[in-house]
C-alpha cells in the first residue's frame, strides 16, 4: 500500500493504463509523470498525444482532476471526473494534404467503435478550466494552410462530456487572442461536436469594439 503512494509507482501505473487505451483504441498517448491521492485526486505532467503522422495533436503541461466514480472506472473504463484543470494546453488540429478529415476528427473517431451509446467510451467533467492555452488549425490542402490560430486562451466550461466520438460542453467564459490581432475579451456558447458537424449555439462574443450574438454551424 505504501508503494502505491510513491510517484515512480504511480507513474508506472499511469503508463500501464495509457498502454491499454493505446492498444484498445489505436491511439498514441504519453504521460511523463502522474500522482494520485487516496481521495481520487490526480495530477498529470507533460501529457502528449500524437496523431497518425507522429506529429503533436495535443500537449498539456499540467492536468489536475479528481475521479468521482471508481466503480464505473473499474467496471466500464468510464472516466467520471469532478473539476478538470488544464494548464499550458496546445491543440494542433491539422488536415493533411489529400485528406478530408483532420487529425482531431480521426483521434475522436477512434473512440467510436460503432457500439450502442451505453457501451461507448465515456468521459465527463463537472467543470473544466483552461489557462494559457493555444489552438492552431492547419489545412495542408491549401497554399495558405493556417486556417485559425488562437493564443492566450483562458476559459471555463461546465458539463463537459465525450461519448464515443461526440463532444458537448457549455462554454461559460472564454478569452483569447487571434493571430491577426483581434482580442476576444469574453465568449460563451453551447458547443457540440459530432462527425457530421460542429455547432455553436447561443454565442455571446465580446471584443473591445464589438458584440456578436448568434448561432454557427460548421
Amino acid at each position: 500500500a505504501i508503494a502505491l503512494t510513491l510517484p515512480v509507482v504511480q507513474t508506472k501505473i499511469a503508463h500501464y493504463l495509457t498502454d491499454i487505451i493505446n492498444r484498445d483504441y489505436h491511439t498514441n498517448i504519453h504521460i511523463d509523470q502522474a500522482a494520485v491521492t487516496l481521495f481520487g485526486d490526480i495530477k498529470l505532467k507533460k501529457v502528449l498525444i500524437l496523431d497518425e503522422h507522429q506529429d503533436t495533436l495535443i500537449y498539456a503541461n499540467r492536468i489536475a482532476t479528481s475521479i468521482l466514480d471508481f466503480r464505473k472506472l473499474i467496471d466500464k473504463s468510464d472516466l467520471i471526473f469532478g473539476d478538470l484543470r488544464v494548464d499550458g494546453l496546445y491543440l494542433q488540429m491539422k488536415t493533411y494534404k489529400g485528406d478530408n478529415f483532420s487529425n482531431l476528427d480521426r483521434f475522436i473517431d477512434a473512440f467510436d467503435d460503432g457500439s450502442p451509446s451505453t457501451n461507448s467510451f465515456l468521459m465527463t467533467a463537472e467543470h473544466a478550466y483552461l489557462t494559457n492555452a493555444r489552438f492552431l488549425y492547419l489545412d495542408l490542402n491549401f497554399q495558405n494552410s493556417r486556417v485559425a490560430e488562437f493564443s492566450q486562451i483562458n476559459g471555463e466550461m461546465s458539463q463537459f462530456k465525450i461519448l464515443g466520438s461526440n463532444v458537448t460542453t457549455a462554454i461559460e467564459k472564454l478569452s483569447f487572442l487571434d493571430y491577426r490581432g483581434l482580442y476576444v475579451k469574453n465568449a460563451s456558447t453551447q458547443f457540440s461536436y459530432t462527425k457530421e458537424q460542429i455547432r455553436l449555439q447561443n454565442i455571446d462574443l465580446i471584443t473591445p469594439h464589438s458584440l456578436y450574438k448568434g448561432d454557427v454551424t460548421l
